[in-house]
């Protein structure tokens, strides 16, 4: 129940202004690919079929590829089925889709949880127990 109670937080939360207060906390653990990558996915699916291609493959290069710069943690069979997805003849809006819910379900279960207990949520949230 609370994964679900997660998700409908999460979601919301990533679309709106939290975005930039998650990533901040986020940089200062230095753990803000996952958060990149998310982001990257979602700009991804709204992309113009022409542009996919090239956005899919540098998606993979900067986050998927083992040794990628900003790599995300993934298991194996996940890298192998991103990458099988972005070299076929039809780059779709769902390539990426299983490394992302991967990525989602890690943040929603460690860093987004820290994020909610942190001074820095908690300041945003509760102003009145800080000033």
């Amino acid at each position: 129940m609370s994964d679900v109670i997660n998700h409908l937080y999460f979601c919301p939360f990533l679309y709106k202004d939290g975005s930039s207060l998650y990533r901040a906390f986020l940089l200062r653990e230095f753990s803000n690919e996952n958060l990149d990558f998310w982001l990257a996915v979602e700009e991804y699916k709204n992309s113009k079929p022409q542009k996919m291609a090239a956005k899919a493959q540098q998606i993979y290069n900067d986050f998927v590829a083992v040794k990628a710069t900003k790599q995300v943690n993934l298991d194996a069979e996940t890298r192998i089925l991103t990458l099988a997805n972005i070299q076929s003849d039809i780059a779709d809006q769902f390539a990426f889709d299983r490394a992302q819910r991967r990525t989602q379900h890690m943040m929603e279960r460690d860093s987004y949880l820290r994020f909610l207990q942190s001074e820095l949520f908690l300041e945003l949230a509760h102003p009145e127990r800080y000033y």
